[in-house]
């Protein structure tokens, strides 16, 4: 049977781990790490601190197992460690300060802070580690246990972080928590007492204003209770002011159809009024008399509508514009719900950027939506029918040849004066 040292070793080498290496990634010392594999049992001071560290070493290794455990348990007893070890450090040996000079005039907080350091130190000398083991396993500074085992705990720079410290350290060693944060509260509320923060409730005394007596309501309470009401009342009103928006009917300035005239006339009548004919008249004319005509309420005719009759029902908001004869009548993205007619002669010509946005009615047929969603659409309406136009190829330009540069000519030389003969005389 291969005994637990030599399964150490045997592992190690086989993944090919140093003890430098192994020191490295499990943060036990070099010392422990030999002690385990040469089965150095008398290293350590007690089974529990053994049994730690090999369970350490065997989980980094992979070969952590409960029989493990018990064959480690049967050779520690067969080894019979000495009580005391053969080093032990001289700081793990000696009390606290604090507990070889007990001070008779310690403040009740204080005594618990001595009672607390206790605690801690008599489990290290029992599990038999040192500060610097300590220090090397845990990661807390050897300075920082040094307090928590003097009782020094007004050192830190916080309770908090006092706290956070002891509970760390009692973690360590297998201490409960939970008693030791008790005893650390019990012993701030008492020291919060006797400084005088924590003060009992005044009594009420009669005469003093009314403020006094109530307590809780003071000045910085009603300023911050008013900035509250005057937020409240600065939304409310914005509220208001967002729904009195909301409720202004909105005026649209689209083209009003004959429809929505009629409709509006039959739902409010009026009296027929007297109409002038003829309210100017020429200088030379002779006045004529005044006729009184009935305005009719039917609705017009095809010819004094026009040849070409369009109805628009706009149905989404896409954008809508509108030619009657050649002239723009209505370039506006259209509101929905809208009916809008228009009239001409010769053409109406409806163009909209999409297809499925409006409805049409062309001289009383009916022609539902022009196209589909996001399709541009132009549909000219004459009074031959209706027309599509269909899209031309723009001719691409040809390539304009470079002009090469034209040679210049000579200059044709000037020709020279002829030189006069001179004249000779005979005598």
């Amino acid at each position: 049977m291969v005994s637990i040292g030599n399964r150490f070793r045997e592992q190690r080498i086989a993944k090919n781990i140093t003890i430098k290496a192994a020191q490295t990634d499990t943060h036990l010392r070099a010392i422990v790490i030999n002690a385990l594999e040469n089965e150095d049992y008398h290293y350590f001071h007690s089974f529990a601190q053994l049994r730690g560290f090999a369970k350490m070493y065997a989980e980094y290794l992979g070969i952590y197992s409960g029989e493990l455990m018990v064959d480690l348990k049967a050779a520690y007893e067969q080894a019979k460690p000495s009580a005391e070890p053969d080093k032990v450090d001289s700081k793990s040996a000696e009390l606290p300060v604090n507990q070889k000079n007990p001070d008779a005039d310690l403040l009740e907080y204080q005594q618990i802070y001595q009672q607390i350091a206790k605690i801690f130190f008599e489990r290290r000398s029992k599990i038999g580690v040192t500060l610097q083991d300590v220090e090397w396993h845990s990661h807390i500074r050897e300075s920082v246990l040094e307090r928590i085992e003097n009782g020094n705990l007004d050192d830190f720079g916080s309770p908090i972080q006092a706290k956070g410290m002891l509970i760390h350290y009692a973690r360590f060693l297998e201490l409960d928590p939970e008693t030791i944060e008790t005893l650390f509260g019990e012993a701030l509320l008492k020291k919060r007492a006797k400084s005088g923060q924590i003060t009992s409730r005044p009594k009420v005394v009669e005469g003093k204003s009314l403020i006094a007596r109530l307590g809780f309501f003071t000045w910085d309470v009603f300023v911050i209770a008013g900035v509250i009401v005057f937020a409240l009342g600065l939304l409310i009103w914005a509220v208001n002011r967002f729904l009195g928006d909301q409720k202004t009917p909105i005026v649209s300035t689209e083209t009003l159809s004959v429809s929505d005239v009629i409709l509006a006339d039959n739902l409010t009548p009026q009296a027929a009024q007297p109409v002038d004919l003829f309210p100017e008249t020429s200088p030379t004319a002779a006045p004529t008399e005044e006729l009184l005509v009935e305005v009719s309420q039917e609705v017009p005719t095809q010819e004094a509508l026009g040849n070409v009759n369009v109805t628009i029902v706009i149905l989404k908001k896409a954008s809508l514009r509108v030619l009657v004869d050649g002239e723009e009548k209505l370039n506006t993205r259209g509101i929905a719900g809208n009916v809008l007619e228009f009239n001409g002669d010769q053409e109406v010509q409806v163009i909209t950027g999409s297809g499925s946005s409006i409805k049409v009615i062309y001289n009383g047929q009916d022609l539902g939506t022009l196209g589909q969603y996001g399709e541009p659409v132009l549909r000219i309406f004459s009074v031959n029918g209706i027309i599509t136009p269909t899209p031309s190829i723009t001719p691409s330009p040809t390539i304009t040849l470079t002009p090469s540069i034209t040679p210049r000519p000579t200059l044709t030389p000037i020709p020279s004066a002829t030189p006069r003969p001179t004249s000779t005389t005979q005598p």
